[in-house]
């Protein structure tokens, strides 16, 4: 009962969007609001990716802290450069895991909640009822990321000690790096899961490319044309030198234009096959 009065809640309010039933192929502010709500919603989620991201953060830093407090002799400070690069890098990776979860829910959520009949018989737009997934996931996945890095950033310099802390042009590049890998990662998730149609099914498989498939081409010789492909390696090319280098990358020699234009295909590609997908499918 309540999930049926929650659903035409959701498709009034979509309906209603812009003062017309269909709305144009653009999503008005009300219909991005009631996908931003249904991922709020969503608490299971949000609370692993809170747990994943700014959590993950405040336990390292704060173990940290305690190590050295303790044992000042074998433990450094908690803070400094070292620790800025070996946090931002394990945000970027637990960036992905989030970006993945985010983006496969919001793909899929009318799926599976059995309301994309509801709001297509409204008459709005299939187009706008996609494409208002898009700033709707980036409205609730970029501010998480930006909170964990933030976090990171203060903690590195704060507790720094006798350490060198990060430059503040070596905070701001690395957070616009993390910041990009978890929106292409969400573009990815969300243009897979519109297609397939399920979350598991599309978290399984992006999260064995980007946490088993991506690692091993990373520190396989060879193929070098073939692994710089996969976006997770395509991402690591971009990294700000002053974070060095994690894991052996030989033969990764790509161009800034050919990693703009790859990530352009991992970005677009996903959302238009997505989009003509949702556009097509069965109410």
């Amino acid at each position: 009962m309540s999930t049926t009065l929650t659903a035409d809640r959701y498709t009034a309010a979509t309906a209603s969007s812009n003062g017309r039933p269909d709305g144009g192929w653009f999503p008005g502010s009300r219909l991005i609001q009631a996908e931003v709500l249904k991922l709020r919603r969503r608490r299971g989620l949000m609370a692993a990716a809170l747990l994943l991201a700014p959590g993950v953060v405040i336990a390292v830093f704060v173990i940290r802290a305690i190590l050295h407090l303790a044992e000042p002799a074998h433990y450094g400070p908690a803070g400094g450069i070292d620790a800025f690069a070996n946090m931002s890098f394990a945000l970027s990776e637990l960036g992905a895991i989030v970006a993945i979860m985010i983006g496969a829910s919001a793909g899929s959520s009318d799926l599976s909640a059995g309301v994309f009949r509801s709001l297509v018989v409204t008459g709005r737009s299939r187009w706008a009822l996609y494409t208002a997934r898009i700033p709707a996931g980036l409205a609730v996945l970029v501010p998480i990321i930006a909170v964990a890095f933030a976090l990171i950033s203060v903690a590195s310099v704060a507790l720094a000690g006798n350490n060198p802390a990060p430059s503040i042009g070596l905070m701001f590049w690395s957070g616009l790096w993390v910041e990009l890998g978890t929106v292409v990662l969400f573009a990815i998730a969300l243009g897979v899961a519109s297609v397939i149609g399920t979350r598991s099914t599309t978290v399984g498989v992006l999260l064995a490319i980007q946490l088993v498939l991506t690692p091993i081409f990373m520190r396989t010789s060879g193929f070098d044309d073939i692994r710089q492909l996969l976006p997770g390696i395509v991402l690591r090319q971009l990294q700000p030198a002053g974070l060095g280098q994690v894991g052996p990358q030989g033969g990764l020699t790509m161009t800034v234009p050919s990693i703009a234009v790859l990530i352009g295909f991992w970005v677009c590609v996903p959302l238009v096959v997505g989009a003509l997908r949702t556009a097509r499918r069965d109410a």
